[in-house]
């Protein structure tokens, strides 16, 4: 699948979406879909793990904002985890430039490494990212 629903913790307050190969807004939709049935009114995280090799659609900056459009009050956080990917990360910036006052409730952070996201979430006191972060650390 090119959009992969990987859920951190027992308590599914911290989700990462494996984003891998082609994919689309179809794709995409499905698992945040997937997301907000599971968790409901609960608060969560997301982490957006663009893996290398990753295509990038040519409409993403309409697939961020339909995404944010459909994002749940509940969302708190969202990391992208982009590699060295510096076509995202321009793409990335313009969608917070346009779309990223949308959803006031939600905190956007950009990030190279999975590991750095997990270190950016517990900055922002979720704890479950510290015992992801220990658990990589040990690899």
């Amino acid at each position: 699948m090119p959009v992969d629903v990987i859920w951190e913790n027992d308590a599914n307050t911290l989700v990462r979406l494996d984003i891998s190969g082609k994919w689309g807004w179809v794709e995409l939709r499905r698992a945040v879909e997937e997301v907000i049935a599971e968790i409901g009114d609960q608060p969560y995280h997301c982490v957006m793990n663009y893996v290398a090799g990753v295509s990038v659609p040519v409409d993403l900056l309409s697939i961020g904002r339909q995404t944010t459009a459909i994002a749940p009050p509940s969302l708190k956080t969202v990391v992208s985890v982009i590699g060295r990917n510096m076509l995202l990360k321009t793409l990335g910036d313009a969608y917070h430039t346009f779309y990223g006052n949308r959803q006031r409730n939600i905190r956007f952070f950009t990030v190279s490494t999975l590991q750095d996201a997990y270190l950016v979430l517990e900055r922002e006191g979720v704890t479950a990212a510290a015992r992801l972060r220990t658990n990589q650390d040990a690899s």
